[in-house]
């Protein structure tokens, strides 16, 4: 008994010594050891509206140089409420009323504070494509990042494929298209990996794709389209992961369709729309077919049909008020979907509905400003916010649909009045607009509020 009470005994002594080393240097506690030398409150310069929130992000840097995100550590605060209101354990911010206040971010003794403006205007600069492009296509990635590919640049088709970091406000160059190629499509796959498909080079329209893979850092072949070249088509993930390609431009509008199979890399015919068509649009409904809006086929387009992906065929559908091309087509979460704008002769300010119920549209309010060649990005909200296009002159304006009431309000001024750029909703609420063409081919791009 004596030994086993002696051996209790150094065991417990050890154990005693230790936790007073520990705790002698900082260990044993949430540091591990480490001192908090620096907090770095993201994004840099954050602003919101009136009513509306932004999310600040607070991350540790410690004595050993490691790095850990401490948002829900730090202790929050404003220096002026009456501008702006922060949630003291998540450091969400509300704004209040135009102005500016510090925001500042405490954690054992170390502070770091950022100005945050509430403003009426949603729109800010972020950091520029390495690259100036129009006509490109930009993939939200399931990391969270933003993939430009292709375009139309200076010289021509570009080759220049780049990813945007939300977290830093900055592009990274990753590797080039193995072709370059301008009026295509890019589409995330349920893999995580993007298919590039069609698009025009030299003069040159492309019947040839190719996958991004974002892990690797790689492209790779992915076969022809099994019907023809294409550019100024749609590209449409369908719920049972293959992608539709319908319609396109190859010498006059097209009017086959074809699928993409992940799962063998290869492409097979997807039957014949009712009418061939370019510049339209392709939303997939709730019930998984896909709507075909619009465009042009000599002259702009007044009909619209659906795919059905189960028989594999397509059937006509009612006809839109308005025959429009270059417009963009939304899908609402009352399950009908908004067309907006675009061009016949010139740009229009029509909007209507499409009811998958009735297969039937209706008018809805129409646009404060005429526009095509712009985009439609759905909200977190709900509403619908339409950025730049053209109206006889390339547009700085954006305005925003609200699907209850039916109307229009003004969404701001962009800083760069630009037409055939992408617009890519990203995971934390904000629209990011990247390139386009206005008064030059453009590098800047621009982000918005957290709606």
């Amino acid at each position: 008994m004596r030994i086993t009470v002696w051996r209790t005994g150094v065991w417990a002594l050890a154990a005693f010594l230790l936790a007073g080393l520990l705790a002698g240097c900082g260990g044993g506690g949430g540091g591990g050891g480490k001192a908090l030398v620096r907090i770095t409150v993201t994004p840099a310069a954050p602003y919101a509206g009136v009513g509306l929130t932004e999310q600040l992000v607070a991350t540790g840097t410690y004595s050993d140089a490691t790095t850990a995100d401490v948002s829900s550590q730090v202790v929050w605060a404003s220096a002026n409420l009456s501008v702006a209101t922060v949630n003291a354990g998540t450091g969400l911010v509300t704004g209040v009323a135009l102005g500016t206040t510090a925001i500042t971010a405490t954690l054992e003794g170390v502070a770091s504070s950022v100005s945050f403006v509430v403003t009426n205007n949603p729109w800010s600069t972020t950091g520029g494509l390495g690259a100036a492009r129009y006509a490109h296509a930009a993939t939200l990635l399931s990391n969270g990042k933003v993939l430009v590919t292709g375009g139309l640049g200076v010289s021509g088709a570009v080759a220049v494929a780049e990813l945007y970091d939300p977290a830093t406000g900055a592009w990274t160059a990753v590797a080039p298209l193995v072709t370059a190629r301008y009026s295509h499509t890019a589409t995330l796959l349920a893999n995580g990996k993007v298919l590039v498909a069609g698009g025009t080079t030299g003069g040159v329209t492309l019947a040839g794709a190719e996958l991004y893979d974002p892990t690797a850092n790689t492209w790779s072949a992915a076969g022809n389209m099994t019907s023809s070249a294409r550019a100024s088509h749609t590209a449409t993930r369908l719920a049972s992961g293959k992608v539709l390609v319908a319609g396109g431009n190859l010498a006059g509008a097209l009017n086959t369709a074809d699928l993409y199979d992940p799962a063998t890399n290869s492409w097979s015919a997807a039957g014949t729309l009712v009418t061939a068509r370019y510049n339209h649009t392709a939303t997939v409904l709730a019930s998984g077919k896909v709507l075909v809006t619009g465009g042009t086929g000599g002259a702009a387009l007044a009909n619209s049909e659906e795919y059905d992906p189960t028989a594999n065929t397509w059937s006509a559908a009612g006809g839109m008020g308005f025959a429009r091309a270059s417009h963009t087509a939304t899908l609402l979460a009352s399950g009908k979907v908004l067309a907006a704008g675009g061009a016949n002769g010139g740009a229009l300010a029509s909007a209507e509905l499409y009811d998958p119920g009735t297969r039937t549209w209706s008018t809805t309010g129409s646009l404060a400003t005429a526009r095509s060649t712009h985009t439609a990005s759905l909200l977190g909200s709900g509403k619908v916010l339409l950025v730049g296009g053209t109206g006889g002159a390339t547009l700085a304006s954006a305005e925003v649909y609200d699907p209850g009431a039916g109307t229009w309000s003004a969404a701001g001024s962009l800083t760069a009045a630009r037409a055939s750029h992408t617009a890519t909703v990203l995971n934390s609420g904000k629209v990011l607009v990247a390139g386009g063409n206005g008064v030059a081919i453009l590098n800047s791009a621009e982000l918005s509020w957290r709606w």
